[in-house]
């Protein structure tokens, strides 16, 4: 990641005055999403799309009392803590370099990754990964040579940890409030699912299932009613549970587990596409909880690296009892309720919902996959077939000494990329980055 214009160091400290949950009990999504907008070369929206959401957020929650060596365990799961947790990773992480506090602590959160719905291990590996990138960056400026996080082969080449510079600032704080909001919500799974130990036997892990199989022979709760605590409770009442709970073949070898983990994450969104429908909000942390864990990965020690994997595993398969559909939908059917359904009773067109599709008729002119460049070609191409109030290719009388001008459907939105900028040089009206298809024409409007 780079990010030289120091906006993820300034994004993290304006939300760092803000509780790590909303609304009760709804998580904090803006330290994990502008971490992710930077990565990705979007830094120029970050502090924009801070002011939206930063509405949305509250206050940290009051102290209650400080969390020590002999009272963490009393703490541990004790929602009323969020903000003495915080406190007390800040002061682990300001005395011992932080992958030492991370080798210790997270063994011990590994049993609650169920926590706020996974968002507390989510929020860890967003800022690990940082914390892994200030260290190559800082390595890359002295050798030329690999740093944490680089790959050869499928598993990746770490270094010796001592030898990493000693990080501070924002992006520690933030590993402190991920450490914390993870220990405040600790959430262990009803029943006993074995979670860590020694791996199994050779015969054992030749007969367990890979990731695509074990997910597609979960069985599924019945009564998904209520919210995810409600389901959880409900969790022991369905048949095998815990015999799908352990179902994933565990090698005991660091890189075939820290392989297998990646095949765990390819099948869980690989399944989303096609049972994503039945709750597309929760069933997506069956995807990202376990590319949280593979992502921190790196700056564990590699004994930690199968029990990992073992702990990981049934959260995953829980997620998709609690929240998958009874039948799977291929990419090319057609939802029969629901924001894409349109409305039968009026007779309204199904519409998409977001930024680069509202309004927009779903039944023609959008395939599944299309990027956004795709999918506002062709939302202007639909309402150029006669969809819209006015054709695009329509033009107004003349004004008085100037030429004719095209009449554009402003209520086609597009995306940020593809904003209209428009030129008028000799009475001419130019538009660059834009669909041909608002135009009426082919290339220039003249």
């Amino acid at each position: 990641m780079d990010d030289t214009s120091g906006i993820l160091d300034e994004a993290l400290e304006r939300l760092h005055s803000t509780g790590p949950e909303r609304a009760g009990w709804l998580s904090n999504h803006a330290p994990m999403a502008v971490e992710a907008l930077v990565r990705h070369g979007q830094s120029g929206t970050v502090h924009g799309w801070l002011d939206s959401y930063g509405s949305k957020l509250e206050d940290r929650p009051r102290r209650v009392s400080p969390i020590t060596e002999t009272t963490w365990r009393q703490a541990l799961g004790d929602p009323r803590h969020l903000t003495d947790w915080a406190d007390y990773f800040a002061r682990q992480l300001a005395e011992r370099p932080w992958r030492e506090v991370l080798a210790v602590w997270w063994p011990r959160l590994l049993s609650g990754i169920l926590a706020s719905a996974t968002h507390g291990v989510i929020r860890v590996g967003h800022a690990v990964r940082t914390l892994l990138d200030d260290e190559q960056t800082a390595r890359a400026a002295h050798t030329p040579h690999a740093a944490p996080g680089t790959t050869t082969g499928s598993a990746p080449v770490l270094t010796v940890p001592h030898a990493s510079p000693a990080p501070s600032g924002p992006r520690l704080t933030e590993l402190a409030e991920a450490l914390g909001y993870w220990a405040a919500r600790h959430q262990p799974l009803p029943g006993a699912v074995d979670g860590g130990g020694a791996a199994p036997p050779a015969a054992a892990l030749a007969a367990a299932a890979p990731p695509a199989v074990a997910l597609a022979t979960l069985p599924r709760l019945a009564d998904q009613s209520g919210g995810i605590r409600d389901r959880l409770a409900r969790v022991p009442t369905v048949p095998g549970w815990q015999q799908a709970a352990g179902a994933l073949r565990v090698p005991g070898d660091p890189d075939l587990a820290y392989e297998q983990l990646s095949r765990l994450v390819r099948a869980a969104t690989h399944r989303y596409a096609t049972h994503g429908h039945g709750e597309p909000v929760m069933l997506v942390h069956a995807a990202t909880a376990p590319n949280a864990v593979l992502r921190t990965l790196p700056a564990l020690p590699r004994a930690l690296w199968a029990p990992s994997l073992r702990a990981v595993w049934p959260p995953v398969a829980v997620l998709m009892m609690i929240y998958g559909p009874a039948a799977p939908r291929l990419c090319d059917d057609r939802p029969a309720e629901g924001h894409l359904a349109g409305d039968r009773a009026t007779g309204r067109r199904p519409t998409l919902d977001g930024p680069a599709g509202r309004g927009h008729d779903a039944r023609r002119g959008v395939r599944a996959g299309r990027g956004a460049r795709g999918r506002a070609r062709d939302q202007v191409r639909g309402h150029r077939r006669g969809r819209g109030s006015r054709r695009p290719g329509r033009r107004r009388p003349r004004a008085r000494g100037g030429p004719a001008r095209p009449v554009h459907d402003r209520r086609a939105p597009l995306t940020r990329h593809l904003a209209r900028r428009v030129s008028r040089t000799g009475g001419t009206t130019s538009f660059r980055q834009v669909p041909r298809a608002r135009t009426g024409r082919r290339g220039r409007c003249r």
